[in-house]
């Protein structure tokens, strides 16, 4: 959209969309193959500044919250810094392979998974990546970024008990070229990520010569809701539509078609 409409937009762009969406899932509890899902990006004209990749896990915390939720977490990762680490391995072509792997930690057990990860809290994660730097220029980048995103969280608003630093975090699509995000509900960790995103660079090259980064977010509002009406936290009584039934004649003149 951005690409076709280029000269009639004005940069950043900020938009959202929420609509229906389909994916080859394995259908079980809270996730299935057809969902409703919501779309937030920011993109920019030649370059993005960072600030707004803080900026899109700050909408999460208050859409979540707004929502009524409390246990969440934000969990926030940079590829840069997971690049970095794999060029310092020699691993630079199984990169990608790599971080598809570490993806699914969640999903086929850490024992499965050999990498290099650290754990700890926030300050105890970027305290121990500190000890990699000068060894390779994008990990130098990538742990630049992760630091001035934790530091513009919180300026804008984000608990420090809603968002961790996760070196588990790589999501499994390639375009992701800094930042990237994952919330999952604590209560429900067996529904998996219900928001998730990053920041793309070269998306947008598919379609135009123009540079045009973003960072973007998704809400899968299907898997959500799906707990929310488990936490009995949506109420019945509310009307959804104001009818039962919608019907649209698809004529010029729809007095016609009625009559």
């Amino acid at each position: 959209y951005v690409a076709l409409h280029y000269n009639e937009l004005s940069f950043p762009f900020r938009r959202y969309q929420i609509g229906k969406v389909y994916r080859g899932e394995r259908a079980q509890r809270g996730r299935f193959r057809e969902f409703y899902q919501a779309d937030i990006d920011i993109i920019g004209d030649g370059k993005l500044d960072i600030t707004n990749e803080a900026e899109i896990p700050s909408i999460i915390y208050q859409t979540f919250s707004t929502l009524g939720l409390k246990r969440f977490q934000i969990r926030v990762n940079n590829r840069k810094i997971l690049n970095g680490f794999y060029a310092m391995l020699g691993l630079t072509e199984k990169s990608g392979d790599i971080m598809r792997t570490v993806d699914k930690l969640d999903k086929i057990g850490p024992e499965k998974v050999k990498a290099i990860l650290i754990s700890g809290g926030n300050d105890a994660v970027l305290s121990a990546l500190e000890g990699y730097r000068g060894r390779n220029e994008i990990f130098d980048q990538g742990l630049e970024e992760l630091n001035t995103v934790v530091r513009y969280l919180a300026d804008f608003g984000v608990p420090a008990e809603n968002f961790a630093v996760d070196l588990t975090i790589a999501r499994g699509l390639d375009y992701y070229t800094g930042t990237v995000y994952e919330t999952t509900l604590l209560d429900h960790p067996e529904i998996g990520s219900v928001c998730s995103g990053g920041r793309y660079d070269n998306l947008a090259e598919y379609y135009t010569d123009r540079q045009l980064p973003g960072a973007g977010i998704s809400i899968g509002l299907t898997r959500l809701f799906y707990v929310l009406g488990e936490q009995g936290m949506l109420n019945p009584d509310l009307p959804t539509a104001p009818a039962d039934v919608l019907i649209l004649p698809m004529t010029e003149d729809p007095s016609a078609a009625i009559s």
